[in-house]
C-alpha cells in the first residue's frame, strides 16, 4: 500500500490478517487466481481503503510477520469516497465469507476470532470454492509437472547454448 501523504514511507508491505489464501504464484493452488482477482478487484473498486495493523482497543507498534518484512493487517474498504467507519467492510473477513481463505492465527485479535471463524462455517456450509467439490474454472489440474519458470529459464537457455543435456519441458505439459 501507499500512503496517501506520499511521505517518506513510500511502500507499506502488509499480509492480510487472519487468513489463509491458496497460492496465487509460485506453485499455484487451486482457487488461488480466484482468491487473487477478488482481492484485487475489491482493491481497485475501493474509494476509501484503511489499512490497520494493531489492535483495535490498546495502541501499540504494529505486529510484523514471519518475514519480518511485512505487516500484519486488517484493510477495510468501502464504496464510499472519505468513508466513515461504519461504512467500512474488512476486506480479510470477506475473503473468507466468499470461500476463498481459510482463517489462520485470529489469536492477535480476540474480538474477532469468533466472527472469522464464523464466515469459514458459513463458506463451509455453502460449499463455496475452497469448500465445494469442484475445481477452479481455469486450474490447471491432472497430469502436469510442477516446475518453475526460473527452471524452464535455465533449460532453454542450455540448450541454446548447445548443451548436450535435452530440453526437459519441450512438449511437456507444466504447471
Amino acid at each position: 500500500f501507499k500512503m496517501v501523504d506520499n511521505s517518506s514511507a513510500d511502500v507499506i508491505k502488509s499480509r492480510f490478517y487472519g487468513i489463509d489464501t491458496p497460492e496465487s504464484t509460485g506453485q499455484v493452488e487451486n482457487w488461488g487466481a480466484t482468491a487473487s482477482n477478488f482481492t484485487k478487484t475489491k482493491l481497485k473498486e475501493a474509494k476509501t481503503i484503511v489499512v490497520t495493523s494493531t489492535s483495535l482497543n490498546e495502541y501499540k507498534a504494529p505486529s510484523a510477520d514471519s518475514t519480518g518484512t511485512r505487516y500484519l493487517s486488517m484493510v477495510w474498504v468501502s464504496d464510499y469516497e472519505d468513508a466513515v467507519y461504519t461504512d467500512l467492510v474488512l476486506l480479510n473477513l470477506w475473503i473468507v465469507q466468499e470461500g476463498l481463505s481459510y482463517v489462520k492465527n485470529v489469536d492477535e485479535f480476540p474480538s474477532f476470532s469468533d466472527t472469522f471463524y464464523a464466515a469459514e462455517a458459513q463458506a463451509r456450509d455453502n460449499k463455496l470454492c475452497l469448500f465445494s467439490p469442484d475445481k477452479e474454472e481455469y486450474f490447471n489440474d491432472g497430469d502436469y509437472e510442477v516446475t518453475s519458470l526460473l527452471d524452464i529459464k535455465n533449460a532453454v537457455i542450455n540448450s541454446i547454448n548447445g548443451s548436450e543435456e535435452p530440453n526437459p519441458y519441450d512438449n511437456a505439459k507444466v504447471r
